[in-house]
């Protein structure tokens, strides 16, 4: 039987498990460099080292400025670190309160509660509770609403990661690389008072610059019947049933418009070829339901090449595509699902929270609702017409 570490051990123990937690955490943090997966591996970081004191972590954090890994750190941006992991455990703690709790405060102490947060303080104990308690609810969802971006190597490209039970219920979506990602985040900070140029990564997408080609082979007729209701209920330009017009309509369109629907067979490569889109000025958010609109293809030693690809290099802030063959009536209410959600959430919603619940209305969860990918970054429909 091992004997108990002493004191000293026990503190020499929990300083070498928090070195090697910051050092993980500085390495990640130059490989990924998106903020709110840093924040998670925070919260993780805070959760590890809780039984720490301050003084332990402090020495072991500018201990680690001399290392290799945080060579580049001054001690001011090395103390930002411990005021984050404090302040991220004190968050966490402050809003986990039960409903248990609350039954046992006295109507007073939860009146005083609600004051500190802002809150209105009429009404009788049950209210007030209720009152309370949505406030840590909807506090809570703030702070756990966040999005994982995917840079997947050419072998890791065709697995649905997405589906993971660890990620099944967030916010993901893919990108070919870092410089994609940084691209649209520009637009996304970009200031008005530069420009009065239109920006729907922006200010969000108008819900009246859609446009849609729907069956254009005409052999998808339960497909035309279900989503054509949709898009005439939101008044949405385009055409069903029947083949798409000349490219010269198909380039204006994805330059004009805010959003493009392809509804059909493949990604509608066979009306507009990817190396056309490539080379267009923009490119709107875009939805390309078809069987295998997403599959990135391996050429060779070449990097994988695809129709989702060539609307991102033109610019696309989001592609929703299927990463392989799907059945259509599933597809459907996937569709219907995305399409009417995002647009009726006035702005609260992005585009990547809404594919979970999506892929949920599938039958067929694993050979359908797994195949729904997003390529992009997070979405908002506009809370105006501008």
């Amino acid at each position: 039987m091992l004997s108990e570490p002493t004191s000293p051990q026990l503190i020499h123990q929990r300083q070498a498990l928090a070195s090697l937690l910051i050092s993980t955490f500085m390495k990640v943090l130059k490989v990924s460099l998106l903020l709110e997966q840093t924040k998670e591996i925070l919260r993780l970081l805070a959760l590890s080292i809780e039984t720490c004191t301050q003084e332990e972590v402090e020495s072991v954090i500018f201990k680690l400025g001399k290392d290799e890994c945080g060579k580049n750190m001054t001690r001011q941006g090395l103390q930002e670190i411990w005021s984050v992991i404090t302040s991220e455990t004190t968050t966490t703690e402050a809003t986990t309160v039960s409903c248990e709790d609350l039954k046992k405060l006295k109507v007073k102490e939860l009146k005083e509660l609600l004051n500190e947060k802002g809150l209105c303080t009429k009404g009788v104990k049950s209210v007030l509770m209720e009152r309370l308690s949505s406030s840590t609810t909807k506090k809570e969802e703030t702070i756990s609403r966040s999005v994982t971006i995917l840079i997947l190597s050419e072998q890791l490209q065709r697995f649905p990661w997405e589906s993971l039970p660890i990620l099944q219920q967030e916010a993901v979506s893919r990108l070919p690389s870092l410089t994609s990602f940084w691209r649209r985040m520009k637009l996304r900070t970009a200031d008005r008072t530069i420009t009065n140029k239109y920006n729907s990564i922006r200010d969000g997408v108008r819900i009246n610059q859609v446009e849609y080609i729907l069956n254009p082979q005409g052999d998808l007729k339960t497909t035309e019947q279900a989503l054509e209701v949709l898009f005439k209920e939101n008044g949405w330009k385009g055409q069903s049933g029947i083949a798409t017009d000349t490219k010269e309509h198909l380039s204006s369109l994805l330059v004009e418009k805010d959003v493009y629907i392809y509804c059909g067979h493949g990604a509608g490569e066979q009306y507009l070829h990817r190396d056309h889109i490539a080379q267009l000025s923009s490119c709107p958010v875009t939805f390309l339901i078809g069987c295998s609109s997403g599959k990135l293809e391996q050429e060779g030693t070449f990097e994988p090449t695809g129709m989702a690809l060539a609307y991102l290099s033109a610019g696309s802030p989001a592609v929703v595509s299927m990463l392989w063959d799907v059945t259509d009536k599933d597809i459907d209410r996937f569709s219907i699902e995305v399409l009417s959600t995002w647009f009726s959430s006035n702005g609260t919603l992005n585009l990547l929270e809404i594919l979970p619940r999506a892929r949920a209305t599938c039958k067929l969860p694993f050979l359908n609702g797994m195949a729904a990918i997003c390529y992009g970054i997070p979405m908002y429909t506009s809370a105006v017409d501008r």
